[in-house]
């Protein structure tokens, strides 16, 4: 491991006139705790006293060129002063498509999945789970301990909720909330009830708290009776995908689109890496996509006439949804939704998009997704497939509907470049069995045949028999295979797949004419039963379903029990899961609903590191329901953690409390108390902290260290954080010729080693691959609960932009630890750039990463004004230092 005492060499001086002189540091074999402690770069600024800044050796040479980075100038006359993260404008928002399509959560994410503010599930009754939770109590009444903290619960505060903008030129054919209604009288007091004409969809958790309790029963029921007012129609699909490597489209695409004889009533049509620019990382328009969108429609089938259901693209993923124009009356409540699994599960290179809508009665769901490639990274393409089927929810535009899940389709149809490849067979082997059309043989070698029966991957969704030639790899504009250096193996990497009951495959193949791409395009014709429903004998099942209620109701009044009403997690750590079992009983003879409720300034039912899953649920008479506490802790939420942990002087667990109100309708109020204790991390405390520790935080904390001073003067004892000096010293010494740096997810179980490894002791090397650790630092400086470039001066650095000297000035006030990591990080990005004919990395894709993954928590003008400025290729002579 390069120490920082053999790669300091230099000490850089600057008067207050901002002259600036060298001096030589002296260099002696040293621990790396005494590296940081020691080893100086001093660097005065004319606002602070005498500081160090640890430069490694690699930095000398040109530290302060950062030229290929474009500057961005600042726009308009006024620039807000900001001294807290929440006071950031809405400017500052990332303007990417990638990021629009996959930050736009309410509240928190927790673990990848999509919460709404009042996130819940209904579950049929009888439905019951095992208890771990020990003990039990009962819910009619509070304990004193848990009244007196009841008194004194602090406010909730709102969390702002970023929106999620329309994606692609092609309208839904109805907005939200088109969803046709029935009114039917009954016996109530107000009267009349109105129910939706959608009895058979799933009760969400808006569902459940934006209905009365009678209406929730009725559709319940309805549920269960469906089968006396629905009828069957069968609806042919044909679901297409195609890998079009970037290329502009073949002058006919009907040899694909329209090879049926008979007119398909409903196409899908998924397309991935539309779009290879890197320009399309960051801008939502594409010229490819307005290209294929013109070839598409002019090749639909010439015996039909089609209409557009929703169009949705993230980067180079792009799928497509047509239905004939006399079936677009039978299409309601479309949604859409994206999810990257690219880089810390955002980037939008990799992932997924997908289409939800009801056709009839039924809930369709349409995703297109493009895997992780490479023949070794099954494991990296099954994340990748957990990760779209857990995180992406179809939220519609009325706020008291809850997000629909894939799992809650009753027909999900799945296609793309799912990436897997044909393994343990040699590339002329495959080749000679393609030849002899022996498919069934070479499908036991290929990844995903096998990953299904093992149930790692689609382990519930059905698959044609392939019988057709693997779709990739081919040389462009030929049917020959690939004979590049890379040698690329033949494979079925474009797959089609669907799950529900009633659907007949009529065909499934490939297209070997179109040639434009390095993949064949492939096909799947479904023959899918879907339910439609008969007015007036549901409104006769309806009727009787009503009596019912009203008998139930003059007999019955709801009361619940809870096992537990207090709840502690004790020794949370980051990004760790840990759950708990509220066990929630039915303890009369009628039917019942209950509710977490929201406090009186919040729309969420607790804070965000607290998941409460279902949070409103209906219980039939004497039904246990299992309410699971899920407690995780990401960067999105640490800070909370960090800033407290700034304010103690001894580094110590920290401890936060809040109490759940459980509502039961038409019945009284239940409290529950949950308190949870976090182990401070190195991810998420304070670089100033960080820099005062010297120990390994699990150490320190046991310990309850304080901070800890350079001797002899009151500044910290490092100049940077050790565990960020490790992480750019592992990439520095492995990665610098990586090839996709920055690019490639880490794999979850090495990202916790890594962590564990920081947080436990000072490893000689750190454990898991490049990418990893590449993902660790981005994680780690995410979770600052003040970024490098601190909030403060996000005005000065904005104005600062146009002159080089004076972004030297602002550089040099930042406290002193900011300023030795933004200028040690800096410096690192531009080694990385001395090595991009290895890594393929240049600035622009440098400050792409940056700027969607929040790199230092600015936004995309700050940071890029000050990079580019501050470390320009030509400052002038009185603000740039020699090295020597």
């Amino acid at each position: 491991m390069l120490s920082l005492s053999e790669a300091s060499e230099a000490v850089v001086t600057s008067d207050k006139e901002g002259d600036c002189q060298c001096e030589m540091a002296s260099t002696a074999k040293r621990t790396p705790q005494q590296d940081c402690i020691e080893d100086p770069l001093v660097f005065s600024a004319p606002s602070h006293s005498r500081s160090t800044l640890v430069v490694p050796k690699f930095l000398k040479e040109d530290l302060l060129c950062f030229e290929d980075l474009p500057v961005v100038q600042p726009t308009g006359d006024r620039v807000p002063e900001l001294r807290d993260q929440q006071d950031l404008p809405d400017a500052v928002a990332i303007q990417t498509n990638a990021v629009q399509n996959n930050l736009c959560v309410p509240e928190a994410d927790l673990l990848g999945l999509n919460l709404a503010s009042q996130g819940s599930s209904f579950l049929p009754s009888g439905s019951s789970l095992a208890c771990t939770s020990p003990g039990t109590c009962s819910g009619e009444s509070v304990s004193p301990s848990l009244r007196s903290r009841i008194l004194r619960s602090p406010k909730r505060t709102r969390r702002p909720v970023l929106q999620k903008p329309e994606s692609g030129p092609i309208p839904r054919p109805g907005d939200a909330g088109d969803c046709r209604f029935i009114k039917i009288n009954q016996k109530k007091k107000d009267g009349c009830s109105t129910i939706p004409f959608t009895p058979l969809s799933p009760l969400g958790p808006g569902d459940i708290c934006h209905l009365s309790q009678r209406d929730v029963f009725a559709r319940h029921s309805l549920a269960q009776r469906a089968h006396e007012f629905t009828s069957n129609t069968d609806v042919r699909f044909f679901v297409g995908s195609w890998n079009v490597n970037g290329r502009s489209p073949p002058e006919n695409l009907k040899a694909w689109l329209s090879c049926d004889p008979r007119p398909p009533d409903v196409y899908c049509i998924g397309f991935q890496e539309l779009d290879l620019s890197k320009e399309a990382f960051v801008f939502q328009e594409s010229f490819r996509e307005k290209e294929w969108l013109a070839a598409i429609s002019s090749a639909l089938h010439p015996l039909a006439t089609y209409g557009p259901v929703r169009l949705v693209r993230l980067v180079g993923m792009m799928l497509l949804v047509f239905i004939r124009k006399d079936l677009e009356t039978k299409v309601s409540n479309t949604m859409f939704d994206s999810v990257g699994t690219g880089l810390m599960g955002r980037m939008g290179n990799k992932g997924g998009v997908g289409v939800h809508f009801m056709l009839h009665d039924t809930a369709v769901c349409v995703v297109n997704t493009h895997l992780a490639a490479h023949m070794d990274d099954v494991d990296r393409r099954n994340q990748d497939f957990h990760d779209v089927n857990g995180r992406m929810a179809f939220q519609s535009a009325d706020p008291d509907n809850s997000p629909v899940s894939i799992s809650k389709s009753d027909v999900t149809l799945w296609l793309g470049d799912l990436n897997y490849r044909i393994q343990d067979l040699p590339i002329d082997q495959i080749k000679s069995l393609v030849n002899q059309k022996m498919f069934s043989q070479l499908l036991h070698h290929d990844q995903l045949t096998m990953q299904r029966q093992s149930g790692a991957v689609f382990a519930d969704f059905k698959e044609g028999d392939v019988t057709f030639p693997p779709t990739f790899k081919y040389t462009p504009g030929s049917s020959m295979w690939d004979n590049s250096d890379k040698g690329r193996a033949p494979a079925w990497c474009d797959r089609v797949l669907w799950r529900g009951d009633n659907i007949l495959l009529l065909a499934y193949r490939s297209h070997m004419d179109l040639m434009t791409s390095d993949h064949k395009p492939v096909s799947a014709s479904l023959l899918v039963t879907v339910r439609d429903v008969n007015p007036k004998k549901y409104k006769a099942v309806y009727n009787d379903v009503i009596r019912q209620l009203d008998h139930m109701e003059n007999r019955f009044l709801p009361a619940i029990t809870l096992s537990c009403q207090e709840f502690s997690f004790p020794a949370v750590r980051f990004r760790c899961l840990v759950g708990q079992e509220l066990h929630v009983t039915n303890s009369r003879q009628v039917p019942c609903i209950f509710a977490f409720l929201p406090s009186t300034d919040s729309t969420s039912y607790g804070p965000p590191w607290l998941r409460v899953e279902p949070s409103a649920a209906y219980l039939d008479c004497g039904e246990t329901k299992t309410v699971h506490l899920e407690v995780y802790i990401n960067q999105d939420v640490v800070r909370d953690f960090g800033e407290d942990l700034d304010r103690t002087e001894e580094l110590k667990n920290q401890k936060k409390e809040t109490i759940l109100v459980l509502h039961l309708r038409d019945g009284k109020d239940y409290f529950v108390m949950v308190t949870v204790e976090y182990e401070p991390s190195c991810f998420g405390t304070s670089l100033e902290r960080l820099c005062h520790t010297v120990l390994p935080m699990s150490e320190a904390c046991r310990q309850n260290a304080k901070r800890t001073m350079r001797s002899g003067n009151s500044h910290p004892a490092l100049s940077i954080p050790k565990e960020l000096w490790l992480l750019v010293d592992h990439l520095h010494q492995h990665a610098l010729d990586q090839e996709d740096l920055f690019q490639v997810p880490g794999m979850n179980k090495q990202l916790l080693s890594i962590q564990e490894a920081l947080d436990s002791n000072i490893p000689d090397a750190l454990p898991g691959e490049n990418h990893s650790i590449a993902e660790s630092l981005l994680i780690f400086l995410e979770s600052l609960p003040q970024p490098v470039v601190p909030l403060a001066f996000y005005r000065r650095c904005l104005e600062a932009a146009r002159l080089p000297i004076n972004s030297w000035k602002v550089v040099a006030e930042f406290p002193a630890c900011h300023r030795d990591t933004f200028l040690y990080l800096v410096a690192f990005l531009r080694e990385l750039l001395k090595h991009s004919e290895h890594n393929g990395l240049d600035a622009k894709l440098l400050g792409e990463v940056c700027i969607v993954l929040r790199f230092l928590f600015m936004s995309d003008l700050s940071f890029m004004a000050l990079c580019s400025i501050a470390f320009a290729s030509s400052p002038t002579d009185a603000c740039r230092p020699v090295l020597v």
